[in-house]
């Protein structure tokens, strides 16, 4: 029999990535690794600051959808810009987005 994961120690973790961030994608692995340590609820991932996301990236948020699954905690992205959300999409990461953006890229 497995476990019970561990008690939660944060409900909530934002996180804002721009494309700065996903140039430097091993730092960005890192940062979220640190994050994902501290058992969050949930994980909020900003992209306003995206517009595009490439493969290597990608497969980092699914990696983080899959580990935040694994412990019954939520990967949620939001103010994703529209081509960004088509590539979440194509991932399999639909399910997990909130609704879209308004135009300043707060989440409605």
């Amino acid at each position: 029999m497995t476990p019970p994961p561990p008690p939660r120690r944060l409900a909530l973790v934002e996180v804002r990535i721009d494309e700065d961030d996903l140039h430097q994608l091993r730092e960005t692995r890192a940062c979220l690794d640190r994050l994902l340590a501290l058992r969050p609820g949930r994980v909020e991932v900003d992209l306003s600051g995206c517009r595009r996301l490439d493969l290597a990236a990608l497969h980092l948020l699914r990696d983080v959808h899959r580990r935040l699954a694994e412990v019954r905690a939520v990967l949620a992205v939001r103010a994703a810009d529209p081509e960004v959300r088509r590539s979440l999409r194509a991932a399999g990461l639909e399910p997990s987005l909130p609704a879209p953006a308004d135009q300043e890229g707060r989440v409605r």
